[in-house]
């Protein structure tokens, strides 16, 4: 696997990726933090749109200001339970995300986020950092190499078969009208 300096090198050189210049880290609540490779991306550039195509952007990094909870990007409001540490970190044009997580236990990891399906159960592991990511995405170009026949990945955030309940659901949903 390359180093993320090394992938943003190669990208940075095409004519289809484009960088903005760094605009500072994104604000997070107390308790959670960057993974370091995204940190150092964040130091380097503000925004990505990589891979842009008559106007359609297959993937854009998004800007520090732009960096929210999974939950308020998709629904206008915080998920809980384990996705509360999920953050949108690139938006794939069409409603869904690549989330990054930024707790402890599994910092770095990058998830799948469909639109309309964000349960735990329902959110494929991507990549198990952010550099991980970056080096699939700089192989596979525009294509949504996690959704090809065959990608294996790395299971999804939580199994069907695990025992959890439905805290991800944000508190709106379960209020009585």
């Amino acid at each position: 696997m390359e180093s993320l300096e090394a992938i943003l090198s190669k990208l940075r050189i095409r004519s289809d990726c484009s960088f903005d210049p760094p605009a500072g880290l994104p604000a997070l609540p107390s308790g959670l933090c960057l993974p370091d490779d995204l940190r150092q991306f964040y130091e380097l550039h503000a925004e990505a749109r990589l891979f842009v195509r008559t106007g359609v952007v297959p993937y854009r990094i998004v800007r520090p200001s732009d960096f929210a909870q999974i939950g308020m990007q998709v629904f206008g409001e915080a998920t809980r339970g384990v996705q509360r540490s999920w953050y949108a970190a690139v938006d794939l044009i069409d409603g869904d995300y690549l989330a990054v997580d930024l707790g402890d236990e599994r910092r770095g990891w990058c998830y799948d986020c469909f639109h309309e399906d964000i349960a735990p159960t329902s959110c494929r592991v991507v990549a198990r950092s952010f550099t991980e990511l970056m080096n699939r995405v700089a192989i596979a170009g525009d294509e949504s190499w996690w959704l090809a026949p065959g990608f294996e990945g790395h299971g999804y955030a939580r199994n069907k078969s695990d025992r959890i309940n439905d805290d991800w659901i944000p508190a709106s949903w379960l209020e009585d009208s």
